[in-house]
């Protein structure tokens, strides 16, 4: 199941996972709040070249249409 997700990166080696994109101190105002943390997910995800969501849930449908109608 994973294997097309490995290929693709690396196929492109300029992918990189949300989790590297902003340190545990740039974070850390965040923590405790959820909503603001949602917010800087669906921001970076819309700004990005591929999204590739984990999986099909709500964040995932409203990225996907945002996209769709750029």
């Amino acid at each position: 199941r994973l294997r097309p997700v490995v290929s693709t990166l690396r196929n492109y080696s300029s992918a990189t996972k949300q989790g590297k994109l902003a340190s545990v101190e740039e974070l850390e105002p965040f923590v405790n709040h959820a909503s603001q943390m949602a917010a800087l997910d669906y921001i970076v995800s819309i700004e990005s070249d591929v999204f590739i969501p984990s999986y099909s849930g709500n964040m995932a449908r409203a990225v996907e249409v945002h996209l769709m109608l750029r």
